[in-house]
């Protein structure tokens, strides 16, 4: 049937502005069938307007469009229905393989009984294992930031180099700015809480040395809260969320400075403790056998956290670790260490779907035979480690295509896709103060236990960026680490 703008408007009239009509698009594949989701108020009627121009269209009861679907009209292709019993009505098409890095936008719009009109939704057809920018705005630069995914599909972008908290909103494929940090620390410990609020405690002060400092972030209000102080000043502590609600923080800096070496290995902590959100309090945890800085740390499926490498005192010097732990909060004690294959820090840790953590890439140390850990840059690794729960051993993994650090590792499928990171020796004193290095990997790989595979590269190298996988689509979203944009990693 053909449309005119007479027969799609003519019955619009009333607030266009209405939370219960969406749309979104969860598959935009190509080669592939693109789905376009529709949801609101059960047998509420539809029509579904794109365009690859995104620009203000009056309508004739005076209310507005966001995109100009004058090309769509003018075809005479008509996208309406009903929305079925659930609130939901999908749309597919066919997209062909050339053409992926098109985009297009779209918008829905529902007469009666009264009128709503939809967000809009921007789409980014992307072959399998490949890389594209978001199609939407960029935001404020970040390193060593962490992202988080939120109840509501958007994905919370906190920490790092900036003062600034962003969400990317998967519609829209853009960043947004929420909230602001006043005093936004360095080398800060970042969790999310059950309720979706964040903890952000300690960090780096201007001086160099680490403060007490704590604050919840609220993503709903954008509201800061102060919660601290700690029960004792740290910077690059592990933060992760326990079954029951509190957060364990574990390990940390006492100072960055560098001046006296013996005196900033004395200063790597061993202590650990635990904020309570209930009762906005922190308290002792159980201390560890030895300090502990940019260690990873991962709760296991039994409950139980597994802190692996990271810079522990290695008496009159600091050194790289080359051991793990496990954190038994049940019984208020810390395992026995666990010999890994090789020593790490500002590596990535991924629980697996069968319980095992997967450790990949990191820096080490290339030390001289005088000056320790101070009188030679770190150099990435290639090499990774299984941690299995079942023998409670660490066993070398699969070897990477190429030497990774402050990279980020997201779960896609029964792999575990690397990206990004930096491949160059780096010193210690820089990344003390949070210096993103110049030299930025393109490159990523799907590793997986026994093997690795060359996967798409981004447009533009990242280190110490964050990432994670929209609920939306199941790609996975880069976030920070060089680019203001977004880059969307599209799964095979």
């Amino acid at each position: 049937m053909k449309l005119t703008t007479a027969f799609v408007f003519a019955s619009l009239a009333g607030n266009a502005f209405a939370e219960q009509l969406h749309v979104d698009v969860p598959s935009a594949k190509a080669p592939g069938t693109a789905v376009v989701r529709i949801t609101g108020d059960p047998g509420r009627p539809y029509q579904l307007f794109y365009s690859q121009v995104e620009d203000m269209y009056e309508l004739p009861d005076g209310n507005f469009l966001f995109i100009d679907p004058s090309a769509q009209i003018a075809a005479g292709v008509d996208i309406s229905g009903v929305l079925d019993a659930s609130g939901e009505a999908l749309y597919t098409f066919p997209v062909k393989a050339r053409q992926a890095g098109s985009k297009l936008s779209f918008q829905a719009i529902s007469p009666d009984p009264f009128m709503q009109l939809s967000n809009v939704a921007r789409a980014t057809f992307q072959k399998g294992n490949t890389f594209a920018f978001s199609a939407g705005e960029g935001g404020s630069p970040s390193f060593l930031g962490d992202v988080f995914p939120m109840a509501n599909g958007r994905l919370l972008s906190v920490g790092g180099s900036g003062q600034m908290i962003e969400q990317y909103e998967p519609c829209l494929q853009q960043m947004e700015a929420i909230g602001w940090i006043d005093n936004a620390y360095p080398h800060s410990a970042r969790a999310m809480l059950a309720n979706g609020k964040v903890l952000i405690a300690g960090g780096l002060a201007a001086d160099g040395s680490a403060v007490a400092d704590a604050f919840l972030f609220d993503p709903k209000f954008g509201d800061l809260v102060s919660v601290g102080p700690m029960l004792a000043p740290r910077a690059g502590a592990a933060a992760v969320l326990l079954g029951d609600g509190r957060v364990l923080l574990i390990g940390g800096l006492s100072s960055s400075s560098l001046a006296d070496t013996q005196a900033f290995a004395a200063g790597i902590q061993s202590s650990t403790e635990i904020f309570d959100p209930v009762l906005f309090s922190f308290s002792a945890g159980p201390a560890m056998a030895e300090g502990r800085a940019f260690a990873s740390a991962t709760v296991l499926a039994d409950g139980k956290v597994l802190v692996a490498g990271g810079l522990s005192p290695g008496g009159n010097q600091a050194c790289v670790s080359h051991d793990a732990c496990v954190v038994d909060m049940g019984l208020g004690a810390v395992g026995s260490l666990l010999a890994m294959p090789s020593a790490r820090m500002f590596h990535t840790a991924t629980l697996l779907a069968d319980g095992s953590v997967l450790l990949v890439g990191g820096l080490k140390a290339q030390a001289p035979k005088k000056g320790g850990l101070f009188g030679a840059p770190l150099v990435p690794t290639l090499v990774s480690a299984v941690y299995s729960p079942a023998t409670g051993e660490i066993v070398a993994g699969p070897k990477l295509l190429t030497r990774r650090a402050l990279h980020t590792a997201s779960i896609v499928g029964p792999k575990v896709l690397v990206a990004g990171g930096v491949g160059s020796p780096i010193g210690l004193a820089a990344l003390l103060a949070a210096e993103m290095p110049s030299e930025a990997r393109k490159s990523s790989e799907l590793v997986e236990v026994g093997m690795s595979t060359k996967a798409g590269g981004l447009r533009i190298g990242r280190v110490g960026a964050g990432a994670a996988v929209s609920a939306m689509d199941g790609r996975v979203i880069v976030i920070g680490g060089g680019p203001a944009k977004a880059s969307l990693y599209q799964p095979q």
